[in-house]
């Protein structure tokens, strides 16, 4: 469902850990990272699992980290992966299902 829901061909979707995620889109700022991600949680939350041959009390939710680089302020890539896992965390601990942007 995430890599359908990416924009273009040049954005890539990849597990990163067990239940982790990472999406590289290039080329966009913190904003169209926002919207793309609200874009990803309204499409998790909206599957049905019974489709799948699960309970209907089943249910899945997607907290988010967002790093986006401006003016080269990151480094190095795992930088920017460090800040967006970091806000990731912070989404996690504000009470899950939520998008968190890295400052």
């Amino acid at each position: 469902m995430i890599a359908n829901s990416l924009p273009s061909d040049d954005c890539i979707a990849a597990r990163y850990g067990g239940e982790e995620f990472a999406l590289i889109l290039p080329g966009f700022d913190a904003k169209q990272a926002q919207l793309m991600a609200e874009y990803i949680q309204l499409e998790i939350n909206s599957l049905k699992y019974t489709d799948f041959g699960l309970d209907e009390s089943v249910t899945v939710s997607v907290s988010q980290g967002i790093a986006a680089e401006v003016d080269g302020q990151f480094r190095m890539g795992t930088a920017l992966l460090c800040a967006a896992d970091t806000a990731l965390y912070r989404a996690k601990a504000d009470g899950r299902n939520r998008i968190n942007l890295s400052c």
